[in-house]
């Protein structure tokens, strides 16, 4: 099972070509399992702003495996997003430009809560991946 981020999705549904988007498709056509989370399916469904779009992204990502979040997801996330800020802070002196989203914690804590590994071009992902390397990061 691989999660699959809002970004490769959103550009999927567009019908963006790229190498993720590449990589989706080889994924789907080989029946190779991907999934979701609940932070992720929303992600996705609210950056469809086209109804006919919105409607085929909402068909499509109800056949995955949703995971849901649950209260030990969140106090995860929140460790998380402490660690991360504190070790970039530490490091490079600043966070500016480099805060992360608790949306991405939440996901971050969802993949290594249940050991999936997180298909996402997202740079903050990454910079968990160096704190938290149990955080397994998909590279196609």
């Amino acid at each position: 099972m691989i999660i699959v981020d809002s970004d490769i999705w959103i550009d999927f549904f567009d019908n963006k070509e790229n190498t993720e988007t590449k990589e989706l498709g080889y994924l789907l056509r080989n029946k190779i399992d991907v999934g979701s989370n609940s932070i992720i399916f929303i992600e996705v469904t609210q950056g469809l702003l086209d109804d006919k779009e919105y409607q085929r992204g909402n068909h499509i990502l109800s056949t995955f495996k949703i995971y849901p979040i649950y209260n030990e997801t969140i106090l995860k996330a929140g460790e998380i997003f402490r660690t991360c800020q504190r070790g970039i802070k530490a490091k490079e002196g600043t966070i500016k430009g480099k805060t992360l989203k608790t949306s991405d914690c939440i996901i971050a804590s969802s993949c290594i809560e249940n050991d999936l590994p997180l298909f996402s071009r997202d740079k903050h992902f990454k910079m968990m991946h160096e704190f938290f390397p149990q955080l397994k990061i998909y590279k196609g």
